[in-house]
C-alpha cells in the first residue's frame, strides 16, 4: 500500500469532504441536497485499488458554477469530473387549495423553461416509495389524483378565462 494511490481512500476521502461541504442554498429552496448514489472501485480486498468513482447527484438550488467549483476543488488534481447532465433550478406555481413543498429531487420540468410555460407537479402516491423496491400507488391513490387532476383542470381553465376577459 505504501507504493502507490488507493484509489478507494481517495474516492471515499473526497465523498467525505463533499458530503461535509458549505454548498449554495437558497432562503426559499434550502440547501443544495448531494447523493452520492453509485461508488464503484477495486479489484479484490488484498490488492490496492487501482481506481475507483463515484457517481453524485447534487440538487442544486442556484447556478450550477459554484458548486462545480466546490466539486473540483474538493477532487483536487486526484480525479476528473464529469457533467453527466445538468438541469436549472425549477420553481413551479402554485395552486389554492393544493398543499405545497420544496423537494430535493430531480423533475423534467425544467426542460420546459424555454416555452416560457408555469409549471406545476402533481400526481398519485407518496415521493417516499418513488423510484424505491417498494413504489407503488393504491386505487385510492389513483381516485385522489383524479380528483386533483379535475380541480387543476378546473382551476387553469378558470385563470384562462379571468385572463382572456382582461386581455
Amino acid at each position: 500500500p505504501e507504493l502507490g494511490v488507493d484509489a478507494n481512500r481517495a474516492a471515499i476521502e473526497a465523498a467525505y469532504r463533499l458530503l461535509n461541504a458549505k454548498l449554495p442554498s437558497d432562503r426559499e429552496l434550502g440547501a443544495t441536497t448531494v447523493n452520492i448514489g453509485v461508488l464503484r472501485g477495486g479489484i479484490a480486498g488484498n490488492v490496492v485499488s487501482p481506481s475507483a468513482s463515484l457517481q453524485v447527484l447534487a440538487r442544486t438550488v442556484s447556478d450550477h458554477g459554484p458548486l462545480l467549483d466546490t466539486i473540483r476543488t474538493i477532487v483536487g488534481d486526484t480525479a476528473e469530473v464529469d457533467v453527466a447532465y445538468n438541469v436549472p433550478v425549477a420553481r413551479m406555481m402554485n395552486l389554492p387549495g393544493f398543499s405545497s413543498r420544496v423537494a430535493a429531487f430531480c423533475t423534467d420540468i425544467p426542460n420546459f423553461a424555454p416555452l416560457g410555460a408555469e409549471c406545476l407537479l402533481f400526481g398519485p402516491g407518496s415521493i417516499h416509495v418513488a423510484h424505491t423496491q417498494r413504489e407503488h400507488i393504491s386505487e385510492a391513490d389513483v381516485v385522489e389524483a383524479y380528483h386533483g387532476y379535475l380541480r387543476i383542470f378546473d382551476l387553469l381553465n378558470e385563470r384562462l378565462k379571468t385572463s382572456a376577459a382582461h386581455a
